[in-house]
């Protein structure tokens, strides 16, 4: 299993350099797609972390049973996981922003 898992993110992390010729000087156009790269990846994973503590959070409020502070609690942590996934996309947006026009 951890093998399959060293797989995954070593061919991901290969993804990062997908069209970047290694053997020349990185310019201008390397670098931002390489920037792009690392900044979709990121995104991906915001995302995934996002999308599990909504989870959480509707399970937590789920289970709350009306108890105030369990409640409460659940409506923080999906506050904050939807909060944290709007940053990130805001990021995204900014990174994807100056890197276009940067060419």
């Amino acid at each position: 299993m951890n093998y399959i898992l060293f797989r995954i993110s070593t061919l991901r992390l290969f993804d990062i350099w997908t069209g970047i010729n290694k053997n020349a000087y990185m310019g201008k156009d390397e670098i931002t797609k390489l920037v792009g790269n690392i900044a979709k990846i990121a995104l991906q994973l915001v995302s995934t972390v996002a999308l599990l503590f909504l989870i959480v959070g509707g399970i937590q409020y789920i289970t709350s049973a009306g108890n105030p502070d369990n409640t409460a609690r659940a409506k923080q942590t999906l506050l904050y996981a939807i909060l944290g996934l709007i940053l990130a996309i805001a990021s995204y947006a900014i990174i994807v922003f100056v890197t276009t026009n940067l060419k």
